[in-house]
């Protein structure tokens, strides 16, 4: 099993419309001993008010972008309100 942790820079909420929206985040830089970085993805879900959680959505966490990753959540309802929970992992 693996732990999730908190995002050291984030979330962001990027652009969003009526029916998506992107959330950013960035996760730790940690390099193996053959000098190329950990693998690291991260993970989110979302749930309607008064709902339940979604099954939970995994991302690349990016070396090339600083470790950074973006969530993408489609099929959203207009006006209405959500709320999201997001972390990472190594792998």
């Amino acid at each position: 099993m693996f732990e999730i942790n908190k995002l050291t820079v984030g979330p962001i909420v990027g652009h969003v419309d009526i029916n998506n929206a992107r959330v950013w985040g960035r996760a730790i830089y940690q390099e193996l001993s053959n000098g190329k970085p950990r693998r690291a993805f991260g993970i989110v879900r979302i749930k309607k008010e008064g709902g339940g959680y979604k099954s939970p959505q995994f991302f690349k966490m990016n070396p090339n972008f600083d470790m950074s990753g973006i969530a993408v959540f489609q099929g959203l309802e207009p006006d209405t309100t959500y709320t999201y929970q997001i972390g990472w992992f190594f792998f």
